[in-house]
C-alpha cells in the first residue's frame, strides 16, 4: 500500500528542507540531475510519509517514496522542464487544455493559471492517483479544472489495469493486459464532451502505451478545425508494436511538424 494512504500528509521536515536547499537551486542545465539523484536516493533509504510542498506556486500532496513525486519534491525546476516550458510559451488565457494521464497534477498545476479564464481537463485512470490529482486540484482552489476518473482509448472498453510496483506509479497501464482490477476506458471526445469541451487548445498525453490508439479515435472524432494547436505527447519505442502504430507518425501524418524533447521519450508537436 502506497505511503501516501499509510499516514496523513505533513510539512517536510528538516532532513527533506536541507536537500531540498541544495537540489533546488541547482541550475536547468542537461545532466545536473545526476547530482540531485544522489541525494533523492539518500532520502529515500527508507519509508517516509506524504508531504505538502510547494511547487510551481502551488501546494501539492507528494509521496516520498514515489520516484515522480520525489522529482517534484526536489527539482520541480527540472521536472520535465522541456514540455513545461513549451507549455508556459504555448498556452494563452482563455485555452483550452488536455492533460490525459495527469498523474497528481504536475501539468495542471501549472496550465490551470496559465489558461484562466479558460479551462483544463485532468484525466486519470488510476483511482488513488486520482484522489490525490483531486486534492491538489481543491488544495489550490484550481477552479477551472475539470476531473475525470476514467481510462482513455478508441473505444468503449473495460480492461485490466496494471499497477505500477511500490514508487513506480507512474507506469500504471492498460497496455500490460495485466492487474488485478478493471477499469472502464472511453474514447476521448466522448470524455471531452462530458466535460463541457468542444476542443482543446493544447493536449498532453501520456498514458503507457494507449497515447496512438485515443489520438487515431479523437482526430476522426473531431473536425479539423477542432484539432489542437500543438501536443505534448509520451512515445516508448519499445511498445509502438503492441500499441497498434506509432504516434509520431500519425501526428506527423496529420499534419504537424515533430520535435524531440531531450528526454527522448516524449515529443512536442505543432502545425
Amino acid at each position: 500500500m502506497a505511503a501516501t494512504q499509510q499516514a496523513p500528509a505533513r510539512e517536510p521536515d528538516r532532513e527533506m528542507r536541507a536537500y531540498m536547499a541544495i537540489t533546488r537551486r541547482l541550475p536547468k542545465v542537461f545532466g545536473v540531475g545526476a547530482f540531485a539523484n544522489v541525494l533523492k536516493r539518500l532520502y529515500a533509504r527508507k519509508p517516509r510519509a506524504p508531504v505538502v510542498c510547494e511547487v510551481h506556486g502551488a501546494r501539492m500532496l507528494l509521496d516520498p517514496n514515489d520516484e515522480l513525486d520525489r522529482e517534484l519534491i526536489f527539482t520541480p525546476q527540472l521536472y520535465d522542464r522541456e514540455m513545461l516550458d513549451f507549455l508556459r510559451a504555448a498556452l494563452k488565457p482563455g485555452d483550452a487544455f488536455l492533460d490525459a494521464g495527469a498523474h497528481v497534477g504536475g501539468f495542471t498545476v501549472v496550465a490551470a493559471p496559465l489558461v484562466a479564464p479558460g479551462r483544463v481537463l485532468a484525466v486519470d485512470a488510476d483511482p488513488h492517483v486520482f484522489s490525490i490529482l483531486r486534492r491538489n486540484v481543491e488544495m489550490n482552489k484550481l477552479s477551472n479544472v475539470a476531473l475525470a476518473n476514467v481510462g482513455l482509448s478508441d473505444k468503449r472498453e473495460r480492461l485490466r489495469f496494471h499497477r505500477g510496483d511500490e514508487g513506480l506509479r507512474g507506469v500504471s497501464n492498460f497496455i500490460d493486459g495485466t492487474g488485478e482490477s478493471e477499469l472502464d476506458l472511453k474514447p476521448l471526445a466522448e470524455v471531452a464532451a462530458e466535460h463541457g469541451f468542444e476542443s482543446f487548445a493544447g493536449v498532453k498525453i501520456d498514458i503507457e502505451g494507449f497515447e496512438f490508439r485515443v489520438l487515431r479515435r479523437y482526430l476522426e472524432d473531431v473536425p479539423r478545425e477542432c484539432w489542437p494547436r500543438f501536443f505534448i505527447v509520451e512515445r516508448l519505442p519499445h511498445l509502438v508494436e503492441r500499441a497498434g502504430g506509432d504516434v509520431v507518425e500519425l501526428l506527423r501524418s496529420k499534419g504537424y511538424e515533430v520535435r524531440w524533447s531531450r528526454a527522448a521519450d516524449h515529443v512536442m508537436a505543432l502545425p
